[in-house]
This record gives structure tokens, sequence and C-alpha cells, in this order.
């Protein structure tokens, strides 16, 4: 995959948040439809591709593998938390996610909200919730310090996979470096 399909679809998916800032009373179909296409844009995956997989897990394995050019069950068993100090490929990937859709639409999810996303949908119903009760006009320049999205990403970890201290510190690790993640 080329830098430069890398930076189109990073716009695309940028143009998905603006399309539903743009509509001040948008509707949950409206909504939705845009939030899935920035979540298909941001893991590079081309809907028709993954007709009926909801699971973010599955979705984020075959993101991997497409960006890796292997088999999504190839990065389920080879992914076995070796870097990150623990924490899988998927689950970092998928963690970022989260984060952005947060940081993009100007809320913050609640760690019950984030123990309950286990499908796109559900990531959709809850942005939505969240969506419609912030103040989207607050400033959120503030989330973006480093140590607080680093704790940020790591109550995101426990919550979504309840994994070990080792999986918050390699969150902590790959938010504070900035640095990227690499598949294996």
């Amino acid at each position: 995959m080329s830098i430069d399909a890398l930076k189109r679809a990073d716009e695309e998916a940028k143009t998905e948040i603006n399309a539903i800032f743009a509509q001040p009373d948008i509707e949950y179909e409206d909504f939705a439809s845009h939030l899935r296409a920035f979540a298909f844009k941001k893991f590079l995956l081309d809907p028709a591709d993954c007709e009926g997989i909801e699971s973010l897990d599955e979705l984020t394995e075959l993101s991997l593998a497409r960006v890796a050019k292997v088999s999504a069950k190839a990065i389920a068993d080879i992914d076995a938390g070796q870097d990150c100090n623990g924490a899988t490929s998927v689950t970092v990937k998928k963690t970022l996610l989260i984060v952005r859709v947060q940081k993009d639409l100007s809320i913050q999810f609640s760690i019950d909200a984030l123990m309950k996303l286990e499908t796109l949908d559900d990531l959709v119903h809850v942005a939505w919730d969240e969506f419609n009760s912030s103040d989207r006009t607050a400033d959120v320049q503030s989330s973006a310090d480093r140590k607080a999205l680093a704790i940020e990403v790591a109550n995101i970890v426990d919550a979504l996979d309840n994994r070990s201290r080792k999986e918050q510190v390699a969150a902590k690790r790959v938010v504070s470096t900035g640095g990227p993640i690499s598949v294996r």
C-alpha cells in the first residue's frame, strides 16, 4: 500500500467526519452511514469485502491482514501479543480507532460504554449517544495532551479486553512515543 493511498484514505475519512458536522440536525441513519464509512476508511477496507462482518476484532484483523498482505486467519494465529509488552496488534489498532472517533467527534466514551463495544454497530450507537449529549463546541485539543491521551488509551484497552497491566503500559508507550505500530 502506497503512502499516497494511505493519505487518500485519511482524507476520505476526514470527509466523513466533516459530513457529520455539516448537518446540524443529523439523523441517526446519516450519522451511522458516515461513521461506518469513516471506520472502513481508517481500516483501509472496502465495505463490500466485509459483508456480514460486524465484529470490531474481525474488522481489525482484516485491516491488519490487508496491510500485511496475509490472511486474517494468519493475523489471528500469529498475533500473540509479542510486541508492545503483551498488547495484540488487533487490540492496539482497535483502540486507536476508538480514540480517533472520540477525538474527531469531540466526545468521550464512559468506561461502561467502552466495555460494551464489540461490533461496529455498538461503536456507532455509543458514538451517537455521546454525540447527541455532548457540547460539540468544547475545545477538544486539551485531550491531545500525551499524558491524558495515554491514560485514555490505557483505560480503553483495559475496558475492551480486560487485559493485564502490561497492555496498559504498552498502550501508554505507543501513545507517548507517537511511533508507528509494526505488524509482524
